[in-house]
């Protein structure tokens, strides 16, 4: 059985899911990033409040155990950092394996086909289901690499080390180094880095915003792509 998708899909992929692919993009990168990445500013708060605390003292005699308190403060703010990336590109997979779902379950019902229930989630349950029914191979679109990986990140963010994680690795060992060291390409093979643990809290797994600015422009493209092979 073989179906077209129905014809409203072009126009709430494009009125719809791509503006608010929009509104979270410009979101992160005009409001949220910026404050996040302020660290000079933020430096300069973190010392101000570190003299407060030892004003009592000669600062000749507490001026190690203040650096200390502000380096440990600035490794606070990096982790919040990429523990907010991190989970925003988990919201970006899941804002895409819901809307995929959503077509998928609006279709099912259009047509009658009855096999999926309200519970469909999945993005793989999705894929399969749009290749049966409506001869779509997703993992034929130019996107499907990337929004694969997106699954691979967002697994890994959510669940630490894992079998996802070593797909992920094989495929984006440079996730796993902080961007300000991926310049060394040995660290990318070096066995004694830790095991993904603390992901969530932006240790051990570190998605930069680049990463992420690319992850959006992979999931509108996969969009796009679903436009132009089906809805015409």
């Amino acid at each position: 059985m073989q179906n077209a998708l129905s014809g409203k899909w072009k126009h709430t992929i494009e009125e719809i899911i791509f503006p608010q692919l929009d509104a979270f993009s410009n979101r992160v990168n005009e409001s949220l990033y910026p404050a996040l990445n302020n660290m000079q500013e933020e430096e300069e708060k973190i010392r101000k409040k570190v003299e407060e605390k030892y004003s009592y003292a000669d600062p000749s005699d507490v001026c190690d155990q203040m650096e200390d308190e502000v380096v440990i403060h600035l490794i606070y703010l990096i982790q919040i950092k990429y523990s907010t990336l991190n989970l925003l590109a988990v919201g970006l997979y899941h804002t895409l394996e819901q809307h995929l779902a959503w077509l998928c379950r609006d279709e099912n019902r259009f047509y009658k086909i009855g096999v999926l229930d309200d519970n469909l989630s999945h993005l793989y349950e999705s894929k399969d289901f749009l290749e049966k029914y409506f001869s779509l191979e997703l993992e034929k679109f130019n996107s499907w690499q990337k929004i694969d990986e997106l699954r691979l990140v967002a697994n890994t963010v959510k669940h630490a080390e894992g079998s996802k994680t070593d797909d992920l690795r094989k495929l984006r060992a440079d996730l796993f180094i902080p961007p300000n060291m991926r310049s060394y390409p040995d660290l990318t093979n070096d066995i004694s880095l830790p095991k993904v643990e603390y992901t969530a809290t932006g240790e051990h797994f570190f998605i930069s915003i680049d990463d992420l600015n690319q992850y959006f422009k992979d999931v509108k493209s996969f969009w796009q792509e679903l436009i132009e092979k089906s809805c015409q």
